[in-house]
């Protein structure tokens, strides 16, 4: 099972059209969704990883992706949260995979204790008793919504972390992506201090399977630095897709 990130509006996530590791474009193509879907969709089932939701038409999945949004936005009692919403609109992707997202919040979690961190990626790093730790005291964490087990975030700068139902019902934990953008900052002047040139090439390379837990950080880093600056800056949403 691999893991990837997505960012882009949720009615295009959950109808799965989108493709994996898209890594240097902004990938837009309204006559390909139209061609793909149209607007006379019988049964479909809108479906992606272990999510799933049914229905009948590309605009009934809008309806339900916003009525989802505007049932979250009261529960939050703030600011109505907005993006765009839109079965054409462009996305991002990218395939950090398991190992280099866990070396990264292996990284954080060892960092924030002033530990060293293990050499190479553990087995089962979730079950780590640092990081168990550190999740189990995430209200006093400097990273919350990358420790978190964090699944959703939210166009924002928002500093909150919260569990509640995404669009198909199931319990999620969500965040904000301008504060996991703050979050990667800080972790990287706490460690690294990289340029954004040098968290460029990070992004570009390959990871090998077996790769040191602090190569495989990196390369997590560099995916989650972009992905989040970018959902924030374009004010999308960002999605963990497994």
């Amino acid at each position: 099972m691999g893991l990837d990130v997505y960012v882009g509006p949720l009615v295009r996530y959950y109808l799965g059209n989108w493709a994996n590791d898209v890594t240097q474009m902004f990938v837009e193509n309204p006559e390909e969704m139209r061609q793909q879907l149209g607007e006379n969709v019988t049964a479909f089932e809108m479906k992606t990883g272990q999510r799933s939701l049914a229905v009948s038409t590309v605009s009934e999945a809008i309806e339900v992706i916003r009525a989802w949004r505007s049932t979250l936005s009261e529960s939050l009692g703030g600011e109505p949260l907005d993006w765009q919403e839109s079965g054409e609109a462009g996305y991002f992707t990218r395939k950090p995979g398991w190992d280099s997202y866990q070396a990264l919040i292996l990284w954080a979690a060892y960092q924030e204790a002033g530990q060293p961190p293990p050499l190479i990626v553990p087995e089962d790093a979730e079950e780590d008793p640092l990081l168990r730790k550190s999740r189990a005291a995430l209200l006093e964490s400097k990273y919350p919504h990358l420790l978190g087990e964090t699944e959703i975030w939210l166009p924002g700068p928002l500093s909150m972390t919260f569990r509640g139902p995404d669009p198909t019902g199931r319990k999620t934990d969500f965040g904000f992506a301008g504060s996991l953008f703050t979050e990667l900052e800080r972790l990287n002047q706490k460690t690294w201090q990289a340029d954004l040139e040098t968290i460029g090439k990070w992004y570009k390379d390959s990871i090998e399977p077996g790769s040191p837990l602090e190569a495989c950080a990196r390369f997590g880093f560099a995916v989650f630095h972009r992905l989040s600056a970018t959902a924030y800056g374009r004010d999308l949403p960002m999605v963990l897709d497994y």
